[in-house]
């Protein structure tokens, strides 16, 4: 390949590109088709279970499927969470809607409107700071 250095770097960078997602397609296959089908198999055995009971190897054959299910949606949430970042990182730098539509819903998230301590509920500011407090004091407090 010759040209300019950026020149060769970008088209290094579509080749890649290319052979990541025929990587991942052969890897990672549809993650959310393998999530519905380990679902499937768990639903069709547990109804099979309570009905006539189940083999040891359907015992075996549903733990898998459990096992692949988990293991499934931790990888579609690892997609999410880095799809995520990416749009953050393209979009959330701006002074944007983005930007201010993320901003409002963290601080949201991020909002404590009440704090439940020992069953009673606290809801002003000073009560929960008080609450808190006792609760975490008492938490690592030697009684001698």
């Amino acid at each position: 390949m010759n040209g300019f250095a950026s020149y060769v770097v970008a088209n290094k960078l579509k080749y890649v590109k290319v052979r990541l997602k025929v990587w991942n397609r052969e890897v990672f296959g549809d993650i959310r088709t393998k999530k519905y089908t380990a679902v499937s198999i768990i639903n069709s055995l547990d109804m099979k279970e309570n009905s006539v009971g189940l083999t040891t190897n359907e015992l075996l054959q549903r733990k898998v499927a459990k096992d692949d299910w988990t293991k499934f949606t931790l990888i579609e949430e690892i997609s999410c969470r880095q799809k995520s970042r990416a749009l953050w990182l393209k979009e959330g730098y701006r002074n944007t809607k983005f930007f201010h539509r993320m901003a409002n819903f963290h601080r949201k998230f991020n909002h404590l409107s009440r704090v439940v301590v020992d069953g009673v509920q606290y809801e002003l500011l000073q009560e929960m700071k008080g609450a808190i407090h006792d609760f975490y004091k008492y938490l690592f407090t030697e009684p001698w």
